[in-house]
């Protein structure tokens, strides 16, 4: 059994049901959503068990002993009814239910946040005790990078000899067509562009665009050709545009709606660049990476040292312009909405190694052959093979 919050959409979502179609052609799989979310439309291989519980999320704080009363009384009865012998997690309510609802099977959970960090920002002290119960008392917590596992023994209690890091895969997408009417806008743009650079991510402050929008000041007065697209959707779009509007940056900086079909524009663009504050492990880096991007990143907890430089201690933090050996990491931003109108020393930094990327040539084309180079670590028969040992060693079916 899958158990997830619910099927929205996004990394987490995605990672899951990729696991899950793969593992379908050699076991019986069901997959679980407790709350109510739309389906993006992730691909579900047909021989897996879809089950919605239907339970509504964001309850008041004193109804939640009720609700997950009830939760964990529906997810026993639905395992017991299934005679499920192993039940795998994501996401911090769902890895928390799992163990809760044990009936006797074997519980895995997924930890795809650096909790120190997001956890924090949410500042729920309960979210932290979910987390920290939930990997005390799983039979194994797998983390999607060497820094979460860190922060999960060091901070939450998590038994080194339970844990375990399976990074995620990249699964290319069927084709999808992106949105007709602002795919051809792009194109069109484009063509006067020198060197287009790209982004996705909701717009949250996580994702640090306004930071981005920033420092991409600077990479105009450099290279005024040069263009910048953001794709996502989320509460800080209007804030954003009026940043790119304060800076006089329309015709370079364009906030672009999701756009399931966003490889299209992966193909077309010069540089990928992510922002963020934190990350569990970027499926848009990786994805990047896997579309032959040159990259440019910060050095944020966690995932983008280990995809970039894994070579290097994931504790280790850039200073300044790392020009690793896959890809260019950069210090993390301050969090927050600068109010200052100089640039910060991370700005600039993040501004230097775009403009870096943007007027050398020989850079970008040693880059994109190297991210084909570091794809071959995260392919699905490689990490399904080390999903499958997991299984086996956890089930004592080896």
């Amino acid at each position: 059994m899958f158990l997830i919050d619910s099927m929205e959409g996004g990394g987490a979502e995605r990672a899951c049901l990729n696991i899950a179609n793969h593992l379908c052609g050699k076991h019986h799989v069901s997959l679980v959503a407790m709350f109510d979310a739309e389906n993006p439309g992730y691909r579900m291989d047909p021989r897996i068990d879809y089950y919605q519980l239907h339970i509504r999320k964001n309850h008041a704080l004193y109804r939640k002993p009720d609700i997950y009363f009830r939760e964990i009384s529906m997810l026993r009865k639905l395992k017991k009814r299934l005679h499920t012998d192993c039940c795998i997690s994501f996401l911090e309510t769902a890895n928390f239910l799992n163990v809760l609802s044990c009936t006797g099977e074997k519980t895995i959970i997924s930890i795809r946040n650096y909790y120190s960090k997001s956890l924090w920002r949410e500042r729920i002290l309960f979210q932290k005790i979910k987390a920290s119960y939930a990997s005390k008392n799983a039979d194994r917590t797998v983390c999607v990078s060497r820094t979460i596992l860190y922060d999960m023994m060091d901070n939450f209690g998590t038994p080194a000899e339970r844990a375990e890091i399976i990074y995620n895969m990249y699964e290319p997408a069927q084709a999808i067509n992106p949105v007709q009417e602002q795919y051809e806008r792009f194109l069109e743009q484009k063509k006067s562009a020198s060197t287009v650079f790209i982004t996705a991510g909701r717009y949250v402050e996580q994702k640090a665009h306004r930071n981005l929008i920033r420092a991409f000041r600077k990479v105009h007065a450099a290279v005024p050709s040069a263009k910048l697209y953001l794709f996502g959707k989320g509460p800080l779009k209007k804030e954003l545009q009026d940043t790119i509007n304060r800076y006089g940056l329309q015709d370079n900086v364009f906030l672009m709606d999701f756009d399931p079909g966003v490889v299209s524009y992966l193909k077309e663009a010069d540089v990928y660049v992510c922002s963020s504050l934190w990350e569990g492990f970027s499926n848009s880096l990786l994805e990047a990476l896997a579309n032959g991007l040159p990259t440019v990143s910060t050095d944020c907890r966690s995932g983008p040292r280990e995809l970039l430089a894994p070579g290097t201690d994931c504790r280790q933090e850039a200073q300044g312009i790392e020009y690793a050996e896959y890809g260019v990491l950069v210090p993390v931003c301050r969090a927050g909405i600068p109010s200052e109108e100089d640039l910060s020393a991370e700005e600039e930094c993040l501004a230097g190694a775009m403009i870096r990327l943007a007027n050398d040539g020989s850079m970008r084309t040693a880059y994109r052959e190297k991210a084909a180079e570091r794809m071959k670590s995260f392919t699905p028969d490689v990490i399904m093979s080390q999903w499958d040992r997991l299984i086996e060693k956890t089930t004592g079916t080896m």
